[in-house]
């Protein structure tokens, strides 16, 4: 069961409204700080792909709008993450630095972003040596 992560109402609103057009099952909790929501269907991996990129590209707008009410009330940010699929069908998220998260969605699109991450965790799983020029 996929679980997404906010910390603006608003924006786990805006998830919400926008994976409704896939008439999942879903619940929404709280998680120490966060605000999450559970899908409680199975999904298949290009619709979780699909659903991971609405994700991600709230979560990179959201940053930058919490970055900003962090210099006025305090709030701070400190989690954002890419999901890949392992090998073996598992999927994981990676956590990445909200920082570093918003310099790359600044230069890639979420689905960009997910494709450079799944492709590490590729090379990772089946490491190479062989120089880039034999591949």
């Amino acid at each position: 069961m996929p679980v997404y992560g906010f910390y603006n109402d608003d924006i786990r609103q805006s998830f919400l409204d926008a994976i409704s057009k896939y008439k999942l099952d879903t619940t929404t909790g709280q998680r120490h700080d966060e605000q999450i929501v559970t899908i409680k269907d199975a999904i298949d991996f290009n619709t979780e792909l699909e659903i991971d990129g609405i994700y991600n590209s709230l979560i990179g707008d959201g940053l930058d709008l919490w970055a900003s009410e962090a210099e006025t009330d305090g709030l701070e940010t400190n989690a954002a993450g890419v999901r890949v699929q392992l090998a073996n069908g598992q999927a994981c998220q990676v956590r990445i630095d909200t920082k570093l998260m918003n310099k790359v969605l600044g230069c890639l699109s979420p689905d960009e972003l997910e494709e450079l991450v799944q492709q590490v965790a590729s090379a990772v799983e089946n490491p190479s040596d062989m120089p880039l020029c034999e591949q």
